[in-house]
Order: C-alpha cells, then structure tokens, then sequence
C-alpha cells in the first residue's frame, strides 16, 4: 500500500493572524452538543481550518508548472504524489510542464470539493446559499446546515396525523408526505426523518462515526466518535506519527474525530445540483489490492464474496481507512490478478471494482485522507 513517511504527511505550516473561524460561524449547533462536546467540536475545526487551508494553497502551487527551486520542487512532487495515491490522478510530462489542468474532469471534482469547503468553513461564506433543501434562506431560526451529537437526544416523534411542529394547521403527512408511508416522523430543527411509530430516535449512529443527511441539510457526528480517547490530530499530535506505519494504526485515522469531520464535511460539500438533481457524494464499496469488491462477514473482517457460508447476504464494505483509499485509486490496467483473489491457494474470480479516479474522486473518505496527509 502507500506508505507515507513523516515528512510527507506533516508538512504543515501556518501564519494565521486573524481570529479563527468557528464552527458555529456556518453550522448550527443542536443543544445535543453539550458545553464539553461543543468544545472538541471546535477544537477539532480548528485544525480543519488550518488542513483546508494548506491544502488549498497546495492544489492552486500544482496547477502551476513543477518548480525547480529547492522549496518548490519538493512541494509539488509531493503533493502529485499524493493526488495519484489518494485520487489516482497520475502525473506526466505535459502536467509537469504545464500544471494540473482545473478544467481536467476528475481534478476538478477535487478542486471543487475543497473550494467549497474552503470557502465555507474558512472564509464564512455560504454554499449553497440556501442549503440543498432549498429553504435555509427562507428559515429565520434555521438558516444554517444544522450539526448534532448523536442521534438519542432531541429527535421528537409524530404520528402522521399529529399537528405539525411549525404549522399547527396542518397534520405531520400533509407538511411531509413519506410520514403517511410509515406512520410518522421524527422531526428536529425544521428537519423530517420517516419513523415508524414506536421508534425512539431514527438510528443514525449504528456501526457509524458520523452520519451526513445531504439533502436536509444535516450533519450528525455519532457519540462513540466524541468520546474517542486514544485519537490522535494531525497538527496537534503531528510531531507522534511513528515514520513508516499505517495512519490507521496511530489513530489519526479512523478513530479521529477530525478525520470524521473531514469525512461528513466532503459528503456535504463534495455533492452537487445538476439541474433540479442533487447528485450526492457517496461512500463507495471498498476494494482490496485487485480490485475484487468487499462485502463485511464481521467488523474489522472484510471478505470477497456477497453472501455468508449460509447463504445470508453480506453487507458491503465501505470506503473507511487509509488502506482502502488507496486500494480505490490504484490503476488496474497491468495488473493480470485484477479482479481475482486466492482461495485454497489459487486464484479464483472475484467481482471486479471500479477503481482509478473515476472512484477515488467520487467517494468521501479519499477526501478526508488527503487533507490530512497534505
């Protein structure tokens, strides 16, 4: 896999003058976020601040012709190095000689994403302006994305034929159709999650470290990931990285809440509207070194075929983790194993993945990885 050594993942500097921007300057806080989650929520952004922000200045230095001077050099190949293991956008001579083309199909879904997280998070600005729901802009107590804790506190359910929370003149199903196809909603923050009556909250955080609802405008970072106790940060913990390790097994990774952050932040960001669609950036199936896709059979044991021994079908196995970001980006046009796995000591066939930049640049993790390696 991509091994990445201390000087590549840490180079990080910053001269940061101006007060720091805080999370509560573009998202709306749920009171679920008590005082001592609220504070590693913006301690946590911080340092995001300061990621995007090297990253930014990062991708404008590549899209510039490969310096030749002692800082420049470096620089760049490094962060091509880190475009092609991450996204799989493989350098050249023409890229060398003229820079990363921005209008280039899968670089720009990269610049994209980071502008618009840089723009956001950073500057103050608000993308898109009137959230994908398209009624921030009309709401005077909810006009910001809104960020809970956890997915057990504050979440009320109605019946589909209860009075609505905001408009008492009309039933629940009336102001949110899908409740009559469950029989109610949860609501919170003018925001509306089909239910099922007898449901005590809608389930978000099962198996997960945050949870990011596009087209409502929500974020949720799950309780287990705010109560991580041997994570590490990559500004604040940088100076720990052990040189040569995955980042995964030195908690900078998976079990970072920075990392999750990054994760739900290019959900959110990352999507797009073409025309009336809002086309979401996912998370993508995970592959191993050949591109077979995996499915889970147990946490942390992640298989290559669909069904269990019984015949159960096995759930997917999602894009999280350092390893298989770069499983994802890997070109597999050489590789005469793509799409095939031993068993019994042979090799036998497999589902062949998409991989390359087509995938690597569509999935929200890649995102979260780069930021914290540039």
């Amino acid at each position: 896999m991509m091994k990445f050594t201390l000087a590549l993942v840490f180079s990080l500097t910053t001269s940061v003058t101006a007060a720091k921007p805080k999370l509560s300057d573009s998202w709306e806080i749920d009171d679920s976020c008590d005082a001592p989650r609220l504070e590693k929520l913006e301690e946590a952004y911080s340092e995001i601040v300061e990621l995007l922000t090297k990253v930014t200045n990062d991708l404008a230095h590549v899209q510039q012709p490969q310096s030749a001077n002692r800082w420049g050099k470096p620089n760049w190949d490094r962060m091509s190095r880190n475009l092609a293991g991450l996204f799989g956008l493989q350098s050249g001579d023409a890229i060398i000689e003229n820079g990363y083309d921005p209008g280039e199909q899968y670089f720009s879904q990269v610049i994209y994403a980071y502008d618009r997280m840089y723009q956001v998070l950073v500057k103050g600005k608000t993308v898109p302006e009137n959230g994908y729901s398209g009624k921030l802009r009309d709401e005077d107590q909810h006009s910001k994305p809104l960020l809970l804790c956890g997915d057990t506190r504050n979440w009320e359910f109605f019946d589909q034929n209860a009075p609505d929370k905001y408009d008492k003149s009309k039933k629940v199903a009336e102001v949110f159709p899908d409740a009559a196809k469950y029989g109610g909603a949860f609501i919170r923050g003018n925001r509306y999650l089909a239910a099922t009556p007898g449901n005590r909250n809608p389930d978000l955080c099962t198996d997960n470290y945050g949870f990011t609802l596009i087209g409502q405008d929500l974020i949720t970072i799950c309780d287990d990931t705010l109560e991580l106790d041997a994570e590490k940060w990559p500004v604040r913990d940088g100076g720990e990285v052990v040189v040569g390790t995955d980042l995964d097994r030195d908690h900078f990774g998976r079990q970072s809440l920075v990392r999750v952050m990054l994760h739900e932040f290019a959900h959110y960001y990352g999507s797009k509207m073409e025309g009336n669609e809002l086309k979401k950036l996912p998370d993508q199936q995970a592959v191993d070194k050949n591109a077979c896709l995996l499915w889970t059979e147990s946490p942390g044991k992640p298989v290559r075929e669909p069904k269990a021994a019984g015949g159960k079908d096995l759930p997917k196995q999602i894009v999280y983790s350092l390893r298989f970001c770069t499983n994802l980006s890997r070109d597999q046009t050489a590789n005469v194993n793509a799409g095939k796995f031993q068993k019994n000591g042979a090799y036998v066939a497999g589902t062949l993945g998409k991989t390359g930049p087509s995938a690597a640049t569509w999935t929200a993790e890649t995102y979260a990885y780069f930021a914290i390696v540039s």
